[in-house]
């Protein structure tokens, strides 16, 4: 069980390094495009934001299936008899 752990755990950060790349490839082709002279570019604060919005993103992600994972185990240990 340990090992499967250490397993999803790795399998995880790299996903998270994945769409963190991901992300920041994005955000390099949008500040990287070019604009008429009129057009105001991206500020260094609205990258900022579009990385929050990722990081928060991935953090309720891990939260709820944590908590799906952990209501399972309970619902296992907690597994009543059923009347007859």
């Amino acid at each position: 069980q340990e090992r499967h752990v250490r397993e999803m755990t790795n399998w995880l950060v790299a996903k998270n390094k994945e769409i963190e790349a991901s992300v920041n490839d994005m955000l390099a082709v949008i500040v990287s495009f070019p604009l008429d002279s009129h057009i105001r570019g991206i500020s260094e604060s609205e990258i900022i934001k579009v990385k929050a919005h990722y990081n928060w993103s991935m953090y309720q992600s891990l939260l709820a299936a944590t908590k799906r994972s952990l209501c399972r185990v309970k619902d296992r240990l907690s597994a009543r008899l059923l009347p007859d």
